[in-house]
């Protein structure tokens, strides 16, 4: 006989921020790190950067999630292709895990692009490749009753490979993309001589698409911009959530977003670029559905440094190598 307060205690420290039953963590700001939830997005935004993530999830409970992530991702404007990775820690009470995972994306030129239609208008075909490690704390878990000896009471590790796959179709005004992370439905599997817990993870389904908006200015030198998104998720067996955010960006200087959650979550960014290179960014969410007093509030603090930019890219300017003094047009690779 196994004890349902496990089941219902692995199925939350698998899920994602949105506590919807999905299985994958995602932060608030995806797009800065659109790749980890879209392998076709790597390269998109024509730059080459790494960035470090963390967030802080339900902060008035015990033992509330906490991921931290450490990503790459560099662009190859001459092969039409980019490539990188990410390395990503999740920890919720008893459970946690830790997962790398390698990106691959081809951009194909698309026959408007070749005519001048568009500075870029492409196709994106992207494929990602890792492994995920499961931890469990058994001796950690609260049961209602402790005596019986049908529980799982010893730490164990599992490890899961993993494959996802990705389309993204994007030009200077806008994007869409369409994803399906963790393909390999395997079952994790916990067991004890008298115990056994099974966890299947399922494949889930992404849908994400933007648009870029100028707004007019007197000033030829101050470049503005709406960009209002929605991003769509679906597991089996979970409800469907989706989210919308509509961004200000000034000068590839500063920008700010508000967006809502069907999960009844409200959700604030802003993010400074500095000096060309640097980009620290901040988002804070809210329950709006009575919840919030009880579980909290969530943070994530983003920081990415760019190495090298096109130039056309939704939100950074043309930037050199790291230790070039004279500035040169495109992108430029090593």
């Amino acid at each position: 006989m196994k004890k349902n307060i496990l089941f219902a205690f692995l199925s939350l420290a698998l899920a994602l921020p949105k506590a919807e039953s999905q299985q994958l963590p995602l932060f608030s700001e995806y797009l800065h790190n659109a790749f980890t939830m879209n392998p076709a997005m790597i390269g998109w935004d024509k730059i080459t950067a790494a960035t470090a993530a963390y967030r802080h999830q339900w902060t008035n409970m015990p033992n509330a999630p906490r991921t931290a992530a450490l990503s790459y991702q560099q662009w190859e404007e001459p092969s039409n292709m980019a490539f990188g990775g990410f390395f990503m820690q999740d920890n919720t009470g008893p459970t946690s895990f830790t997962t790398l995972t390698l990106n691959y994306a081809y951009h194909i030129r698309m026959a408007s692009e070749k005519k001048g239609e568009w500075e870029r208008n492409r196709l994106s075909i992207g494929l990602s490749l890792g492994g995920t490690v499961y931890r469990l704390r058994g001796r950690d878990l609260l049961y209602n009753d402790p005596d019986d000896l049908l529980i799982i009471n010893a730490n164990q590790s599992k490890f899961l490979p993993d494959v996802g796959v990705g389309l993204t179709y994007y030009n200077d005004m806008y994007y869409v993309g369409f994803s399906m992370p963790q393909l390999l439905s395997s079952r994790l599997r916990y067991t004890t001589p008298d115990a056994i817990s099974n966890l299947r993870r399922v494949t889930h389904f992404y849908f994400n698409a933007g648009a870029r908006i100028p707004l007019k200015s007197n000033n030829k030198d101050i470049k503005q911009f709406i960009i209002p998104s929605f991003f769509m998720k679906f597991a089996p067996l979970s409800p469907l959530n989706l989210t919308a955010t509509v961004r200000y960006m000034w000068n590839y200087k500063f920008s700010a977003g508000l967006g809502y959650s069907t999960d009844g979550s409200l959700v604030c960014d802003a993010n400074v670029n500095i000096n060309k290179r640097f980009r620290v960014g901040y988002a804070f969410s809210i329950g709006l559905n009575g919840l919030a007093p009880h579980v909290g509030t969530t943070h994530e603090l983003m920081l990415t440094y760019v190495l090298a930019s096109s130039g056309k890219n939704w939100a950074f300017e043309p930037l050199t190598k790291a230790w070039e003094k004279e500035p040169t047009k495109g992108c430029i690779s090593f």
